[in-house]
């Protein structure tokens, strides 16, 4: 083979690995934080009485798991590209479906604390159910333009990416998008609350938390639409994992921080307390 060629290839290669490294270290996240929050896990999803919320945690916590899993033996030798094209199909709408239902949780959690307004409900449901079918369609087409070859180079990753449309960046500008307009509702919400009095450490936990991971879920969609815009195509995937872990890791601390505190709150509470714009009878809080 050509010096230049093998030049060509062991540079691709390297940013292979790369994304294949920043896949490891999020299941190694996932499972981290999956451990540090699994007694809270216990205590408030496993041993609460079901409900559509809790339904959707199970789905939201356990879904990142396969696709970080399934992403793994893509990156091992010895798969032809029609596996490789499987297992990305597996993988690929994991992560959307994934995102989805985190953002299902977040967009519950808006409407309870608008009182479950009906019109704030018609709203965030148009635009759940606009984003999430838009998102799903979307990495559709896109995974119609992934091409898989062969790497010729010894012990090289079969599953090699060789050419795939930018057009994933739609699926996280429109997560931009989304999240900030949940970022807008809260932070409308949290603005009223505080003007009110409002100083506990559960309205800390819905507000002030909330919108900081608001902030940092649209960063991460920024990133990502910078990175594939600037980036080869073997570095499309390459914040795909993180981006998936780190909204099931969020939102799984949202719903679990707000019930420990609820919990507490429930304890604590005296006949003479202040009666804060919270509803503890919601699925959310239980």
């Amino acid at each position: 083979m050509d010096p230049n060629e093998i030049s060509k290839w062991t540079t691709s290669f390297q940013h292979f690995q790369i994304s294949y490294y920043m896949d490891a270290s999020s299941l190694a996240i996932l499972c981290f934080d999956y451990l540090l929050t699994l007694s809270l896990e216990v205590e408030y999803v496993w041993k609460a009485r079901c409900n559509y919320i809790n339904v959707l945690y199970i789905i939201m916590r356990y879904l990142p798991f396969l696709s970080m899993i399934s992403i793994i033996f893509v990156d091992t030798p010895g798969r032809t590209p029609g596996t490789c094209l499987t297992i990305s199909f597996v993988y690929s709408f994991s992560v959307v479906f994934g995102i989805c239902v985190s953002e299902a949780i977040l967009t519950l959690r808006i409407w309870a604390i608008y009182s479950r307004s009906r019109t704030m409900g018609v709203i965030l449901l148009v635009f759940f159910l606009g984003t999430s079918i838009t998102l799903l369609v979307n990495i559709g087409i896109f995974l119609g333009t992934v091409k898989y070859i062969r790497v010729p180079l010894p012990n090289a990753p079969t599953c090699f990416v060789a050419a795939g449309s930018r057009r994933l960046i739609i699926n996280w500008i429109l997560l931009a998008v989304y999240d900030a307009f949940q970022c807008a509702l809260l932070a409308y919400q949290a603005y009223k609350a505080f003007k009110f009095g409002g100083r506990s450490e559960l309205l800390g936990a819905i507000y002030t938390n909330g919108i900081i991971y608001y902030v940092n879920l649209m960063a991460l969609s920024i990133t990502s639409v910078i990175l594939i815009l600037n980036l080869p195509p073997e570095f499309l995937r390459l914040t795909s994992g993180p981006t998936h872990v780190i909204h099931a890791s969020l939102t799984a601390r949202v719903v679990l921080h707000v019930r420990h505190l609820a919990a507490k709150r429930a304890l604590t509470i005296s006949g003479d307390s202040v009666v804060y714009p919270v509803r503890n009878d919601l699925p959310f809080m239980r």
